[in-house]
């Protein structure tokens, strides 16, 4: 029996080729989650590095007109000039958990804040943080608060929040950015492939 021994070199070598493209089709795959979730990671560490940021200047800000003597009016004129400067909600809260202003909502109609565990956190001295749904927008925002005030019991504390429909869109064009990165690499890398296997067929 007689061997076709150019049929079986084609053979060997369109499989080979087969292999070598999903083998970099997985890996390039792989890259580019991996990238994703160091993407995601690293925009989350901003997000939340600007919303301290903020917040530390707003507190900083809004710590001489917390008087809750004087009412709550000049602390809600406050917080509604300080939230559009800064692109986000605000809220100023009193140590016994009344809202004294927001950026978006008339105070007088919100609920006592003091069981907010990110306000909890604020209240005792540290740094609160938190994702939900919010009771009055009916939306999720993610929320950084601060203590107001020197010494282990504040004044008050301030919150800053954005929506986290925003921060899932921007999530996702970092995913169709890796995604569309990946799939030019490795569609390139497929054509290449396919030129040298015919080449050295």
């Amino acid at each position: 029996m007689v061997t076709d021994h150019p049929t079986s070199m084609r053979s060997l070598q369109f499989r080979i080729a087969v292999s070598y493209i999903l083998l970099l089709i997985v890996a390039m795959s792989t890259l580019g989650l991996v990238l994703f979730r160091a993407e995601q990671q690293r925009y989350r560490q901003l997000l939340d590095d600007r919303l301290l940021v903020a917040g530390r200047l707003i507190a900083e800000a809004a710590r001489p007109s917390i008087d809750e003597s004087a009412g709550a009016e000049p602390v809600d004129a406050l917080a509604k000039r300080l939230g559009d400067e800064a692109g986000l909600r605000v809220t100023i809260i009193a140590r016994d958990g009344r809202v004294l202003g927001d950026s978006q909502s008339d105070p007088a109609t919100l609920e006592n804040h003091g069981a907010r565990p990110e306000v909890r956190q604020a209240l005792a001295g540290e740094i609160g943080r938190a994702a939900r749904t919010s009771a009055t927008q009916n939306r999720g925002l993610t929320y950084l608060a601060l203590p107001v005030g020197d010494g282990p019991t504040p004044t008050a504390a301030v919150r800053v929040s954005t929506p986290t429909s925003a921060v899932a869109a921007d999530l996702r064009r970092i995913a169709a950015t890796v995604a569309i990165t990946g799939g030019a690499a490795t569609l390139a890398a497929v054509i290449i492939a396919a030129v040298i296997a015919g080449a050295v067929a």
